[in-house]
Order: structure tokens, then C-alpha cells, then sequence
């Protein structure tokens, strides 16, 4: 699919890597990078209905500081708020 690769970003903006023992990793071998870096961070395995959010916007911005873990309807939520 991607070839040697080792990263790249995809059509949504964030960064994928090449990285098949990480627990988010999908079928091809590939993870979102701030879905790695977020199951790192919170030792553990994301669950189905988390996603992870970027606090200033960045899709690229993966630090550690950067992303909160939160279900789907929290992040729904967080940017719609008018609509909350």
C-alpha cells in the first residue's frame, strides 16, 4: 500500500507510522501516530469509543501535553458546545 514508508500523513491530516507492535496499530501495520502516543501515555490500550483530541488544534502536534483521551460523545461536545 504505502510500500517502504515509514510515515506519512493521510487525507484527515494526521500523521500514520509504520509501527506494527503498537496496540492501536490497524491491519496494515500502520497506527495514528496521537493514538500511539496517547495509549503510551495512558498505559494502556485506547477503548473503541475513545478518541484522541489535540488541546491547541494541531493534528501534528503529538506531544505527550498536547492530547486528551476522551469518549467520542466528550469530543463531540468539546467542539460543539453551542450544541452541548
Amino acid at each position: 500500500m504505502f510500500g517502504r514508508h515509514k510515515s506519512y500523513v493521510n487525507k484527515e491530516g494526521y500523521k500514520q507510522k509504520y509501527k506494527p507492535s503498537s496496540p492501536e496499530a490497524r491491519d496494515n501495520g500502520y497506527v495514528a501516530v496521537h493514538r500511539d502516543v496517547a495509549s503510551k501515555k495512558n498505559g494502556r490500550p485506547l477503548r473503541a469509543n475513545e478518541v484522541v483530541h489535540h488541546r491547541d488544534g494541531n493534528k501534528l502536534n503529538n506531544r505527550p501535553s498536547n492530547l486528551q483521551v476522551m469518549t467520542r460523545k466528550q469530543h463531540w461536545k468539546v467542539h460543539h458546545p453551542k450544541k452541548a
